[in-house]
């Protein structure tokens, strides 16, 4: 073998390396949208009806909170007055809502939650530190 050749070999074989070391740098994944999640609701004995519902945001067309489903955003939570619900809404957070209450889940570019009566928890693990 001649030098030349080798030397080509190796100079082939280092901008191989060097070319497949360089990568295009991938855009950041799109971030994706607010999502709630129904963890669990519950109602004291001897309430009527739904411990928790999901209403449109002026209080109409109600339907009883599923645990295990998602809560679309624009939404009125509504417990009765013995009901809880407790609501996964993101990045390990938690929000427990109370009896007798109404929190409003608002959508848009910056997703927000509005307690309009009632009493509610957010809970998160980076608050416990």
């Amino acid at each position: 073998m001649s030098t030349a050749w080798v030397k080509s070999a190796v100079l082939g074989l280092g901008l191989g390396i060097a070319i497949s070391g360089c990568k295009k740098e991938e855009p950041p994944p799109e971030e994706e949208p607010w999502k709630v999640a129904v963890s669990s609701v519950s109602a004291s004995s001897g309430t009527p009806g739904a411990g928790a519902s999901r209403c449109a945001a002026d209080g109409s067309s109600c339907v009883p909170l599923e645990p295990g489903k998602n809560v679309e955003l624009d939404a009125l939570i509504q417990t009765s007055p013995g009901g809880r619900a407790e609501l996964e809404i993101g990045q390990g957070a938690a929000l427990e809502i109370g009896p007798s209450s109404e929190v409003l889940l608002r959508a848009g570019d910056a997703p927000s939650l509005e307690v309009r009566s009632g009493r509610v928890v957010v809970e998160h693990p980076e608050a416990e530190k």
